[in-house]
């Protein structure tokens, strides 16, 4: 945990399993929040970016197997797009 919200928000589902959500929070939550953060230059707001990109992919249903540098690439556009809504 980065200091920012609750990990608890992302549920767990049957169907993926908590395991997932912890994988993926674990491998992207830092670059996100920084990302956010250098486009927002707000921690809380990077912050809950970070934890609402993480757990809007969670709790798609898993689809193929994408490459790691698949996953990294569509959760950056998702911080972005949500950067710049919040403007």
């Amino acid at each position: 945990m980065l200091g920012w919200g609750k990990a608890g928000r992302v549920r767990a589902s049957a169907a993926t399993g908590p395991a997932r959500g912890r994988d993926m929070y674990q491998r992207y939550a830092v670059a996100l929040y920084r990302q956010a953060l250098l486009t927002r230059d707000d921690p809380a707001a990077a912050g809950h970016i970070a934890d609402d990109v993480v757990a809007s992919e969670y709790a798609l249903p898993p689809g193929p197997e994408r490459g790691e540098d698949d996953a990294r690439y569509h959760l950056a556009e998702w911080v972005a797009l949500r950067c710049y809504l919040l403007r």
